[in-house]
């Protein structure tokens, strides 16, 4: 009797302990399952992030004047830009300088000193905000690429915070750089102009636009 009451006690233990392992399984089975879908999930966010950052690989478009170069940044489309647009007689204003994670490197909407770029017969002529620079350029239109030599400042001041910062933060596409420049499609009145560096921070610049008032 009690060799069967043992037999039967040692039965039920292995039936629970079955279970118990088969209940682990599941468990673990369960939760394999949910690393998965969140795996999946996380997957799908990054493809929709990826979906909106920038897409530099140039393909050839149709513009008004022609055809040229393009690529797109989240909604927008650059085309190949030329000497002539380049060097526009008011220059270009610096709009904004982010890093490739989209932070801005500074402020420039704070006053009315935004920094302005001149490009002009090979000289990129740099002024509006601490200090001015002037440095060499060359444009390759077709490939969108814009070759910068070395920057020398032409003043050596220190400012205010805000205005130091708007130094540094354009000084990092200068100094013997290649950027991809294009110039945006668009029927507005407002020209811009986007230039990529290899660290990937962008430069973001605007064409000055003046209203005439009255019959003027």
């Amino acid at each position: 009797m009690k060799t069967r009451l043992i037999i039967l006690i040692a039965m039920i233990s292995g039936s629970l302990a079955a279970y118990a392992q088969s209940e682990e399984k599941v468990m673990t089975s369960s939760e394999s399952k949910n690393a998965q879908q969140l795996s999946k999930y996380d997957d799908q966010l990054d493809n929709r992030n990826k979906a909106k950052t920038a897409n530099w690989q140039s393909y050839p478009c149709q513009t008004k004047e022609g055809k040229k170069q393009c690529f797109q940044v989240v909604n927008k489309i650059y085309a190949s830009i030329n000497e002539q647009e380049l060097s526009a007689d008011l220059g270009w204003y610096v709009d904004s300088v982010k890093d490739a994670k989209g932070h801005s490197l500074a402020d420039f909407t704070k006053d009315s000193r935004q920094p302005r770029l001149h490009f002009k017969d090979g000289q990129l002529h740099v002024s509006g905000a601490c200090n001015r620079y002037l440095s060499s350029y060359q444009l390759d239109s077709y490939d969108m690429k814009l070759s910068l030599g070395e920057a020398n400042s032409r003043t050596k001041m220190t400012c205010e915070p805000e205005l130091m910062a708007r130094d540094k933060a354009f000084e990092r596409f200068m100094n013997n750089n290649k950027l991809l420049v294009g110039l945006e499609i668009s029927d507005s009145y407002r020209s811009e102009i986007i230039m990529k560096n290899k660290q990937g921070d962008i430069l973001t610049l605007s064409k000055p636009v003046f209203f005439r008032c009255g019959n003027e």
